[in-house]
């Protein structure tokens, strides 16, 4: 059987708004169990992340 539904997303720790730092926790929970996390900033290519992470190397008054 294959699971259709995608995963529900709760706690997300970034808000849609301007952050003038080059770190920012990507903290979030999720309802079942994932086979792959990604997460893509400013077009760039996805990056696959395990679980909470940090990101590095931001620019500054990067808007998401």
């Amino acid at each position: 059987m294959i699971d259709t539904t995608s995963p529900s997303i709760f706690n997300l720790s970034i808000e849609n708004k301007t952050y003038s730092t080059t770190e920012m926790p990507l903290n979030f929970l999720v309802n079942e169990p994932t086979s792959n996390i990604t997460y893509c900033l400013d077009k760039t290519n996805n990056i696959t992340i395990a679980g909470n992470a940090t990101l590095s190397g931001l620019s500054l008054e990067l808007i998401i």
